[in-house]
């Protein structure tokens, strides 16, 4: 009895098993649209434009789009997708949906934001006499330019801004903005106007807050490469594109009063915690110091960068006494004796602290006396 209710049992299971899995019986869930999609153009630039969606259906098909910026109209069986131009750099996107009785069919609208390129990171014209200059820009909407400064002119033609300059008598950079439009949309690129020798070099004041509280300056003198005070001389570089300075870590910067070997490092702002970082010797950090050119034709430049996301407060001065004696220097590796310049990377757990100037900034201004120089110690 128990042998023949499980034959029929095995029966019925294979039995069940090959009805699953007949490939002939309809999924009574599968539905083939009415609305065909026979080709369709909705990508556009971020200029105002047209497309064309190609559709087949049965009967009357109406259509509808899900932003204000772009509008559909069915015409037999196309369906025309105009767009406004974009107003923005960033790109955005929408829905095409067409209907035909209870059924839809949504297709995308993607459209670019607007791109504007100049083949320089800013328009640097280093010299103070009145010129005209031509660079490439390149943008995906027309261009025309609505704003520049009273000493400056500018026009686009075809792939190029034109910018004519007077003459800059001031003895200052000049820093200013043309604003070129398209519609709604508005970019502003920087351009500066200097002679580095006769605009940006030259003697500033050197502003910091020492470790117990008092605010000191110090003569110093920029020249290309190096900002000199006393026996230092920091390495420093001027961006003329953007007028503004920047310092490296881990610099050599020279010896002090008492021979030993100095180089310049950073240290941070406290965190919520009230620690403190410093950069040790890695020469990936940096700060800058965009120029500020007030109406009087006076300068200021304040230092900013960061470490590990810590805002970058002070100026460390370390002092290195290795080198002193021929004992040491036979330690030194071949390119530290042809330079002469001892390698951090070699010596990273030699060095004191010789000076700390937080929130160093320059200013150039007159000075009163300039014999007064602070000497560092």
């Amino acid at each position: 009895m128990n042998k023949i209710f499980y034959s029929a049992l095995l029966l019925g299971c294979c039995t069940l098993g090959f009805v699953s899995c007949d490939d002939d019986v309809d999924n009574p869930y599968e539905h083939t649209s009415s609305i065909s999609i026979v080709s369709s153009n909705l990508s556009f630039n971020a200029r105002a434009d047209r497309g064309v969606v190609k559709f087949s259906a049965p009967g009357t098909v109406t259509a509808r789009t899900t932003a204000d910026w772009c509008t559909a109209s069915v015409d037999g069986d196309s369906v025309v997708v105009s767009v406004t131009q974009n107003p923005t750099i960033s790109g955005r996107s929408a829905q095409l949906v067409l209907s035909y009785g209870g059924e839809t069919e949504a297709l995308s609208i993607i459209q670019r934001g607007v791109v504007v390129q100049l083949e320089t990171k800013g328009i640097a014209v280093q010299t103070d006499e009145a010129s005209t200059h031509k660079y490439s820009i390149v943008s995906n909407v027309d261009l025309s330019v609505a704003e520049t400064p009273d000493w400056a002119t500018a026009t686009i033609e075809g792939d190029s801004i034109v910018l004519s300059v007077t003459a800059n008598t001031t003895g200052s950079p000049r820093i200013d903005y043309v604003t070129v439009v398209s519609g709604d949309f508005s970019d502003s690129i920087k351009i500066v106007q200097a002679d580095f020798d006769k605009d940006v070099a030259g003697t500033y004041r050197l502003h910091y807050t020492m470790a117990n509280g008092r605010e000191r300056s110090a003569n110093v003198t920029l020249s290309d490469g190096l900002l000199s005070f006393t026996t230092l001389d920091i390495p420093i570089t001027f961006d003329p594109y953007t007028a503004s300075f920047t310092i490296q870590c881990g610099q050599y910067v020279g010896r002090s009063e008492t021979m030993d070997y100095v180089y310049l490092v950073f240290g941070t702002s406290p965190d919520e915690s009230g620690m403190t970082y410093w950069s040790s010797y890695l020469d990936s950090y940096r700060v800058t110091a965009p120029m500020e050119v007030a109406a009087d034709g006076s300068l200021s430049a304040r230092f900013f960068g960061t470490i590990g996301g810590y805002e970058v407060e002070r100026f460390m001065f370390r002092n290195f006494s290795f080198g002193n004696d021929a004992s040491d220097q036979s330690k030194w590796s071949e390119s530290e004796r042809e330079t002469g310049i001892p390698d951090l990377s070699e010596h990273r757990d030699l060095g004191t602290n010789m000076m700390e100037m937080y929130t160093p900034y320059l200013t150039r201004e007159a000075v009163a006396n300039p014999a007064s120089t602070y000497v560092l110690r």
